[in-house]
């Protein structure tokens, strides 16, 4: 029993007047949520337990206005914060990271006035460069009108082992390890390993180093290379299978004003080559080398990374790939053509631009309606390869991806591409969801590919059943697409490498 007491104050307010108790039944489980991403439904458990007792405390109001008279409400009666001037702070349990370090993070400087907005503002930066498990702060005002901060922190530790499971019907199942280390090359520093070994095998390796007082600049390092077997359609029908090598290596120059935002330059070298296992009739066998200039702009407030109810998520990035250094061979059903120099092929430089935005509206408790918008464009581009926008699949896979329910990924190349998607996402029952959605692709409003021939407007829909457990996210959907008159099933399981 969850035992409540109502109290009123006395005429001359110097003591309380006991009124009534209210005893409320409940089971403890029904509250055991433990984690803070369920706060959400934590607050609207309350609410309902409230909505319950409503009428015996309307009743019990009015009660009382019948025999006190009505009570004045004053609304937002409690005074304003007011700012503090510290002079001293001290910081405990500091071990693997130094004492400037986690002052410059928290940009705190002394004999400064700062309210408890403010301060709690620049906690959750410092929490947000995951160098800390928690961080308390206590105040004590001197006799002179300035105040005293006492930080105490925990620490996370510098190295990190993580271990997961993905699958999915493009590259088949795959264990994904990863290795994360801090301050172990530099100062201030974050670098990384992961792998994916499985049906495809996939590396990646990156270093970034915080630069500044507040950390807020940034320069990274990164490496990656990807093994995918990739069917090939015609018309939407599957006609080969090739063996995709890609390798990148990039530098990054960025900068974060906040926790949400980043804007940054940066350099990309990469390296593709294909090679048929199944030739279609027309295919291609060799490689391409190439350098990319760049900017970027990356902006979440997503509340959470899987199944979000909430936010916005933009990523969109543009630029100019240089001219490319092409070495292709095409096969005419698998045979080197009479006349190889029939087929020409452009490796001149071009200008790109690509976008992602994601955004989530909660509905009701249990409903979510999302959009999803993404473009691909290559300006300038008609007979160039292995640069093109690869259109399918539900979720983000590997470079140049642009979703589209209702199709497998390869389905469609293309250097010109705009996706828009609407659904909805309901929650069937604890960690359950059933989600609908329908999209439409518009293709070759700017560029058109000589060797990917591809209809100029798609549409399709797909009905997804998602389970979020230990093993992470599956996803079961069914997609269909009415250009193709054809059924599509898709499988995902945990996050992807």
């Amino acid at each position: 029993l969850l035992q409540i007491a109502f109290f009123r104050e006395s005429e001359d307010n110097n003591k309380e007047v006991p009124l009534c108790d209210i005893y409320i039944p409940f089971k403890l489980q029904d509250y055991n949520m433990g984690s803070f991403i369920d706060a959400n439904e934590i607050l609207k458990k309350g609410i309902e337990e409230g909505r319950k007792l409503y009428p015996r405390l309307k009743q019990l109001a009015d009660s009382l206005d019948a025999i006190y008279g009505k009570q004045t409400i004053v609304r937002n009666r409690l005074p304003e914060s007011p700012k503090l001037k510290f002079k001293e702070v001290k910081v405990n349990g500091l071990e693997k990271t130094s004492y400037d370090f986690f002052i410059h993070t928290l940009d705190f400087s002394i004999n400064r006035y700062y309210s408890a907005k403010e301060l709690a503002s620049k906690v959750r930066r410092t929490f947000g460069t995951r160098y800390y498990e928690r961080i308390l702060y206590s105040i004590t005002c001197n006799e002179d009108s300035t105040c005293s901060i006492q930080f105490d922190v925990v620490e996370n530790p510098l190295n990190f082992v993580k271990v997961g499971l993905h699958y999915s019907k493009f590259s088949g199942i795959g264990v994904i390890g990863n290795f994360t280390t801090r301050n172990f090359f530099t100062p201030n520093s974050r670098s990384l390993v992961s792998i994916n070994l499985g049906e495809s095998l996939r590396l990646k390796g990156e270093h970034l180093q915080y630069i500044g007082r507040l950390k807020n600049f940034a320069f990274s390092l990164s490496t990656q290379f990807d093994r995918f077997d990739i069917v090939t359609y015609d018309e939407l029908r599957k006609t080969g299978l090739y063996k995709q090598n890609y390798w990148e290596f990039s530098e990054q120059f960025h900068y974060s004003g906040n926790r949400n935002f980043l804007v940054g330059l940066g350099h990309r070298f990469e390296w593709l080559h294909y090679n048929p296992s199944i030739s279609p009739e027309l295919a291609f066998k060799g490689s391409n080398e190439f350098s990319s200039f760049f900017t970027f702009i990356q902006h979440n407030t997503l509340d959470r990374a899987i199944y979000p109810a909430k936010g916005v998520k933009i990523e969109a990035e543009g630029g100019r790939t240089m001219r490319q250094n092409t070495n292709v061979n095409f096969l005419i059903n698998g045979h080197v053509p009479n006349d190889p120099d029939s087929i020409q092929v452009d490796n001149h430089s071009f200008f790109y631009t690509n976008i992602s935005a994601e955004g989530y509206l909660p509905m009701s408790k249990n409903t979510t309606m999302f959009l999803l918008a993404q473009s691909g464009i290559n300006f300038n581009y008609s007979r160039n390869v292995m640069n093109e926008y690869i259109v399918g699949g539900m979720n983000k896979l590997f470079r140049h991806q642009i979703l589209f329910a209702g199709l497998q990924e390869g389905a469609v190349y293309s250097p010109a591409v705009a996706m828009v998607q609407a659904g909805v996402r309901t929650r069937i029952f604890h960690n359950a969801y059933l989600a609908g959605r329908a999209n439409v692709l518009f293709n070759n409003f700017i560029s058109k590919s000589v060797f990917f021939p591809a209809k100029d407007f798609y549409s399709g829909y797909a009905l997804t059943f998602s389970y979020n457990f230990a093993l992470g996210p599956l996803d079961l959907s069914f997609g269909y697409c009415d250009q193709t008159k054809n059924v599509q099933t898709s499988v995902n399981l945990g996050i992807p490498f």
